[in-house]
């Protein structure tokens, strides 16, 4: 009976530490705690829906369409102008006639010079001619030629504008032309200023 005894709590004994021994082994495990596991990756932001397009409306070909031309209207540009043209009382006839001499007036102030030219021509000339001097000096030089010397006589018989038109080659000749035209005036008193034209020979005999 005592060995039956003994064995029993030796047995029961034994259970009763496997027991305890399960027991601290299953609060260590739950003592265990649980690894936190973090993810990384970046995370996508949510797709929009794509906005609806609006269909462009068909283009027109250029080729056919129509060239616009721009119409102007001459009034607007040169208003001055178009109004000048209208006013009344101006036109450019009458300030012609207004302006420029008239035909017969022309034609008698040319037949005045003309007959004053025809009837004193001879006169004027010798005239000149008495006023000119041959100097010695351009005797025996040999100098001779002949020039053309032009000159303006006034109403009152003044001379003045008197030019050397073609000279005789020799400046000396010249002066003294030019000096007798100055030195024979007064000339023929004349109705309106006339030019006369009068050539001059210088010559040896």
């Amino acid at each position: 009976m005592n060995k039956t005894s003994g064995a029993f709590f030796l047995s029961a004994g034994f259970h009763l530490l496997l027991i305890l021994c399960f027991i601290l082994f299953k609060g260590k495990l739950g003592a265990v705690e649980t690894p936190m596991i973090i993810d990384f990756s970046i995370e996508k932001p949510p797709t929009l829906p794509e906005a609806e397009k609006t269909p462009e409306p068909p283009k027109r070909p250029i080729s056919n369409m129509p060239v616009q031309k721009a119409i102007v209207n001459p009034q607007e540009l040169f208003p001055d102008t178009a109004q000048a043209d209208t006013l009344p009382g101006k036109s450019a006839s009458t300030e012609t006639e207004k302006t420029a001499p008239t035909e017969s007036s022309q034609d008698s102030l040319a037949r005045l010079k003309a007959a004053y030219v025809k009837a004193n021509y001879t006169r004027i000339r010798d005239q000149v001619y008495e006023a000119l001097t041959y100097p010695e000096a351009a005797r025996e030089k040999g100098m001779e030629g002949s020039l053309l010397l032009s000159f303006w006589v006034h109403c009152d018989g003044r001379v003045d504008n008197i030019r050397l038109l073609e000279s005789s080659g020799y400046k000396t000749l010249d002066e003294i032309a030019l000096e007798a035209v100055r030195l024979s005036a007064p000339y023929p008193l004349s109705p309106k200023k006339v030019e006369i034209r009068l050539p001059v020979v210088f010559r040896l005999e």
